[in-house]
């Protein structure tokens, strides 16, 4: 690439560092899994979620009409969009295949703390 000078590939070597001292990937595979776990229970309570997947902490999922199953049009997502920012929490529920990407140090503790301001702007909304 482009990007191999030295400065870029210092970068690099901080970064991969920071990442393995700090425990990042064990990190992102216990708190992925509780996230993607609880999305599943959501489901189950909330049908307009739909097809839950992902690995470590990139989760995604549908919202649908759970009679259907058709995604939900582009205005009802940014109502759970907008519901959701308002409560404080930034997603990318824009769009009916909402992604859920965050930084490999989230700790379980703000992730209990995002799937109760999730469940709660998802009940208003749905």
């Amino acid at each position: 690439s482009y990007g191999g000078n030295p400065l870029a590939a210092a970068a690099v070597a901080a970064s991969v560092g920071i990442i393995r001292d700090e425990g990042l990937v064990a990190n992102a595979n216990v708190v992925g899994k509780y996230l993607k776990s609880e999305f599943v229970a959501l489901s189950h309570r909330y049908p307009v979620l739909a097809d839950v997947r992902g690995e470590g902490l990139l989760i995604g999922f549908d919202l649908v009409d759970p009679v259907t199953k058709t995604f939900w049009d582009k205005n009802r997502c940014q109502t759970l969009f907008r519901a959701l920012l308002r409560r404080g929490l930034l997603t990318m529920a824009y769009a009916p295949r909402v992604r859920i990407n965050p930084p490999l140090i989230l700790s379980l503790a703000q992730a209990k703390e995002a799937l109760e301001i999730f469940e709660s702007a998802l009940g208003d909304v749905s």
